[in-house]
């Protein structure tokens, strides 16, 4: 008797520590750690997302982060800030106008009392700061719109040619402007996103409305591949809508990863009407610029809907479509989607489309503040940052996603 009760406590235990046990993998959380906070307003110290008649500014103001220091573009404000990771500002490129920015007074442009500060200001007029990158010296690469008088209209594609890339010093002395062409350029159409590879090859996305735009430069800002996706050619089946919802460039070779949503028109048999049903799949296409041809795609999988518990009973929420967010240098897909329960899914496939890790990543709103927006973005390295903006300041953290990759071969 004894004996049977010890087996039945036995199978009890293991049944409930396999419960437990699935329950955590399934529902394994990654916390954000903060790493400073930045106090709203036009100090040279603080950063401005305010519209001029209130709420919060629909601007860019982009953000990146090269060996553990953070530079932020404030569209508002015209400047670049670069923090260290305990949120010590290290330097400013600001617009001088004093109706836009205040005369620095924590940062000094020149000696102070005979010694040279590692702490500078420089000033330079931007027009309508963008997206930003820093290369391996520490060169800041800016998308900036040029002045009014020197746009030009593109009517073939119906657009005006209007940015470029303003590449500076770590100091913030101007080297020079990228344009399509290469330094000196014709302006470019909007630009949607810059990046900057292995080799600090600079990579712009430019959005026409029938075409995404892909130049390609070397180091030395000369113009090595350009490539038009227009969105009627990309690759689809039969009664298939398409959505272009991302493009990253490969950390090392002449190659593009573009991210499509597909949806498929379906006949309801019942009413004999024809159904849309969005968001499908997604694939990611690799695209090969030089040889001009895809080189294959992955299939991200359709998990359909996840149950919740709720006071009315258990419910189904339909998924909501993977985000891409990049690759980093190990050559691993980011992707990132809303989670009802713990904010943010995120999903790392390889090259190939296999399952590297799945884990949720936890904003943790503890302190009970409106969280009015954020920005996450990936860093080469494999870690995800990111930028909560609340009421009165703004809140720098970042998840340290490239643990769950270290020790991994390509």
């Amino acid at each position: 008797m004894k004996k049977n009760l010890w087996n039945f406590l036995l199978f009890l235990f293991t049944l409930v520590f396999f419960t437990v046990s699935c329950r955590q993998q399934e529902y394994e959380k990654l916390y954000r750690e903060e790493l400073f906070t930045i106090n709203l307003g036009k100090l040279e110290d603080q950063i401005d997302l305010f519209e001029v008649n209130g709420g919060y500014s629909s601007c860019k103001n982009d953000f990146c982060m090269k060996d553990g220091m953070f530079y932020i573009a404030n569209t508002n404000s015209l400047k670049i800030m670069q923090f260290s990771s305990y949120g010590d500002l290290f330097f400013i490129l600001y617009n001088p106008d004093p109706l836009i920015n205040p005369v620095p007074v924590i940062l000094q442009s020149e000696e102070i009392e005979g010694k040279v500060t590692n702490r500078y200001a420089a000033s330079y007029g931007l027009l309508n700061i963008g997206s930003i990158a820093v290369d391996n010296e520490n060169n800041i690469y800016v998308e900036d719109s040029i002045p009014e008088d020197q746009t030009i209209e593109d009517r073939e594609n119906n657009v005006i040619l209007n940015s470029r890339v303003l590449r500076f010093t770590r100091l913030g002395k101007l080297i020079d402007f990228i344009g399509q062409d290469g330094i000196g350029g014709t302006p470019f159409p909007y630009i949607h996103s810059i990046f900057l590879t292995k080799k600090d090859e600079l990579v712009v996305f430019s959005q026409i409305p029938s075409a995404w735009l892909v130049f390609w430069f070397s180091k030395a800002g000369m113009l090595l591949h350009t490539h038009k996706f227009e969105l009627d050619k990309l690759p689809r089946e039969k009664n298939q809508f398409l959505s272009p919802e991302a493009l990253f460039p490969d950390w090392s070779g002449y190659k593009i990863h573009l991210h499509i949503d597909y949806a498929v028109e379906e006949v309801d048999h019942s009413t004999k009407t024809k159904t849309t049903i969005r968001n499908k799949y997604s694939r990611v296409y690799t695209y090969n610029i030089p040889e001009k041809k895809y080189e294959g795609f992955f299939q991200l999988s359709d998990e359909g809907k996840r149950k919740y518990q709720k006071s009315i009973g258990e419910v189904e929420i339909p998924l909501p479509s993977y985000e891409f967010i990049g690759t980093c240098e190990k050559e691993y897909f980011y992707f990132l989607r809303p989670d009802l329960v713990y904010d943010y899914e995120l999903l790392i496939l390889d090259k190939s489309g296999k399952k590297i890790s799945n884990i949720y990543l936890v904003i943790d709103n503890t302190e009970g503040n409106e969280l009015f927006m954020k920005k996450l973005k990936l860093s080469p390295n494999g870690i995800i940052n990111g930028l909560l903006c609340y009421k009165d300041h703004v809140k720098v953290v970042w998840w340290r996603t490239d643990r769950l990759v270290q020790g991994l071969s390509k």
